[in-house]
């Protein structure tokens, strides 16, 4: 690691400890222009687009000037063959395109985008500044700026304060058998959650951390960061591919799928899961309901949680243990993909707490490997979603049916 690198390191660790709200990317010069270098490298500048034109059109005076530039808009962003199409609602657009069709140059109101401007401002927000605040162009500008001003970050954001651990009481509540969306939500705060974690070891692309608490029984929770050259489709079609899950985890001797069931909005499978352990250990197994959502910007969560039910009885052979596995797939841009690995592991048995954690600490890259052989080898065969996922990828279709009606 260079000189340069090792210092936005520095840096990152410093944004981490702020909340950068969304105005300041908007009004401060350099970072509005970082923030557009970083869109640009995602493939996703459109809506940025949008909001600086709307930006010019809110702020002019003569209406003349407005309905044009309004017309400008509407032809580059909204209409059905719009060079820069954004990513709005059907209802929304057409309110919009009604609205410019009375539209003259002698009235053309000021607030005519407003209804789109604050979903794709919200969109922005909420799918790209978390990323953006960790990326490379805004790192640089803020070291540079903390090079004349040390107080600069307590001027453009808010200090967090210390996370304690998300609460994952109800979750793992062992006769808990479905998903919520507040489980699906917990996920995404704890993967933003940089200030509860020790970070244990790192490169440019990969990290692995440990939570400062415990979480239950002593035990602590593990989070790696990796990022892939591939697509959060592979990926998720990947992982859940049932021919490639022992090259991703190579302690998994097999699993199978005991019960699904169908809900409002999120399906849940019920896995029993078996492991070979390594060497003068007991193997393991355990009883595990999963799900998958898909996100709006084309990333995934999985989600799987030990429970207890009498479809699935302890195993002469295998002591039970309990487990919280949950995987993010985060779209990056249309060929790389940031992966969260975040996992609360109890084996049971003799093994304490302490010992436990200590194995934890030692965790290198084998997830990251394994996922990068498995990506590259379905990637040769040109294979698109799994034929056989013991169900797992089912919860996604699911999902993806329920979304829609």
């Amino acid at each position: 690691m260079g000189k340069d690198d090792t210092k936005l390191k520095e840096v990152l660790a410093l944004v981490s400890c702020y909340e950068i709200p969304m105005d300041v990317v908007f009004d401060h010069k350099q970072i509005r222009e970082s923030f557009h270098e970083h869109l640009k490298y995602i493939h996703n500048e459109d809506p940025f687009l949008f909001l600086v034109d709307l930006e010019q059109y809110v702020t002019l005076i003569g209406v003349k000037a407005r309905y044009n530039l309004a017309k400008k808009i509407v032809s580059e962003y909204l209409n059905e063959t719009a060079p820069k199409a954004i990513n709005v609602g059907s209802n929304k657009r057409q309110e919009v395109l009604d609205s410019f069709a009375k539209a003259t140059v002698d009235d053309c109101p000021k607030d005519m985008f407003d209804a789109i401007r604050l979903q794709i401002y919200m969109e922005l927000k909420q799918d790209c500044l978390p990323v953006f605040a960790s990326s490379k162009p805004f790192l640089k500008v803020v070291r540079k700026e903390l090079e004349t001003d040390p107080n600069f970050l307590e001027t453009i954001g808010t200090k967090k304060a210390l996370e304690d651990q998300v609460d994952y009481s109800a979750i793992l509540d062992a006769n808990k058998m479905e998903f919520t969306e507040e489980d699906f939500e917990q996920f995404h705060r704890e993967i933003r959650n940089e200030l509860g974690y020790d970070l244990l070891k790192s490169t440019d692309t990969w990290s692995v951390s440990m939570s400062k608490q415990a979480f239950k029984n002593g035990l602590k929770v593990m989070k790696e960061v990796g990022v892939v050259d591939f697509t959060t489709d592979e990926c998720i079609n990947t992982y859940t591919d049932a021919n490639y899950m022992p090259l991703i985890d190579q302690f998994l001797k097999d699993m199978q799928s005991m019960d699904f069931k169908q809900g409002p909005r999120y399906a849940t499978n019920l896995l029993h899961v078996r492991y070979r352990m390594p060497f003068l250990m007991s193997n393991r197994d355990f009883a595990i309901i999963s799900s998958i959502r898909r996100e709006k910007n084309g990333s995934y969560m999985y989600i799987g949680k030990s429970v207890e039910t009498p479809i699935i009885p302890p195993m002469k052979g295998y002591i039970r243990g309990t487990t919280l596995t949950q995987v993010y797939f985060e779209k990056i841009s249309d060929t790389q993909t940031r992966y969260y690995f975040v996992m609360f592991c109890d084996l049971q048995g003799y093994m304490g707490a302490t010992l436990l954690n200590k194995i934890i600490s030692f965790r290198d890259q084998q997830f990251l490997k394994g996922l990068t052989a498995a990506l590259t080898e379905r990637r040769k065969l040109n294979v698109g979603a799994p034929y056989r996922s013991y169900r797992i990828y089912e919860t996604l279709e699911h999902e993806q049916k329920m979304n829609k009606s």
